[in-house]
C-alpha cells in the first residue's frame, strides 16, 4: 500500500479516534459466555481433529474452514502454550482460547475501519474518509458478531483488503495487485463462499 496513504491515515486523530471507538466497543463484555457455540454460525472453534479423519480435517465443507485453521493457530495454539507454562486446568485454557479468538476478531474489525478510511480518503477526499470510518467504527453488527466468533467480520476484512488491490488496479493496473487481490479474494472465500464475489469484475 502506498507509503503516502499510510502516512496520512496514521496522523489523523478522527481514524484513531474511529479505531479505538470500534475496538473498545468489541472489547466491552469480551469475556462474555462461555466457550460454547452461542451462535450456529460460530466457526473460530470447529474440530479440527476427530476420529476416522485426518488431521485439519474438519469434516464437513457447508461453510468454509479458513477461520478455523487462523483461530487454531492464532488462538488454540497459543492457548495451549500459556497453559503448559502457567500450568492452567481445561476450563482456564479454553477461556484463554475464546480470549485470543475474540481478539483476532477486534483486530480484524479495526482492520476493516482503517481500511475503509484509506480507500475512501484515495477516491474521494479526507470528509468522505472520516465518514466513511465512523460508519464502518459504529456497526452494531460488527461489534455483536465479534462476540459470537462467526466469520462475519473477517470475511469483510479480507474483502477490504481485496478492494483495496482493486482500487490500486484502477491506479497502477500493475501485476502485483492483481495477484494480491485474488489472493485476498480467495481468503474471503475460504472464510465465506459468498466471499468469491469481491473478486468478480
Amino acid at each position: 500500500m502506498g507509503k503516502g496513504w499510510l502516512r496520512a491515515s496514521r496522523t489523523d486523530p478522527f481514524l484513531v479516534a474511529a479505531v479505538v471507538l470500534a475496538a473498545a466497543s468489541c472489547l466491552h463484555g469480551i469475556g462474555w459466555g462461555r466457550v460454547e457455540d452461542w451462535n450456529p454460525d460460530q466457526m473460530a472453534f470447529q474440530p479440527l481433529f476427530g476420529e476416522g479423519r485426518a488431521p485439519f480435517n474438519p469434516g464437513w465443507f457447508l461453510k468454509p474452514p479458513f477461520h478455523t485453521y487462523l483461530s487454531w493457530m492464532l488462538a488454540v495454539l497459543p492457548a495451549q502454550g500459556i497453559a503448559a507454562v502457567l500450568a492452567l486446568d481445561p476450563p482456564a485454557t479454553r477461556a484463554v482460547s475464546l480470549l485470543l479468538a475474540r481478539l483476532l476478531t477486534v483486530a480484524m474489525f479495526s482492520g476493516c475501519v482503517v481500511l475503509a478510511y484509506g480507500m475512501a480518503e484515495r477516491a474521494c477526499n479526507r470528509f468522505a474518509a472520516r465518514a466513511t470510518a465512523a460508519l464502518v467504527a459504529t456497526s452494531a453488527g460488527a461489534v455483536a458478531f465479534a462476540h459470537f466468533l462467526t466469520v462475519d467480520v473477517p470475511v469483510t476484512f479480507w474483502m477490504f483488503l481485496a478492494l483495496r488491490f482493486c482500487q490500486r488496479i484502477l491506479v497502477s493496473g500493475a501485476p502485483r495487485d492483481y495477484l494480491w487481490a485474488g489472493v485476498f479474494t480467495g481468503l474471503a472465500a475460504s472464510c465465506k463462499y459468498n466471499g468469491a464475489f469481491v473478486g468478480v469484475g
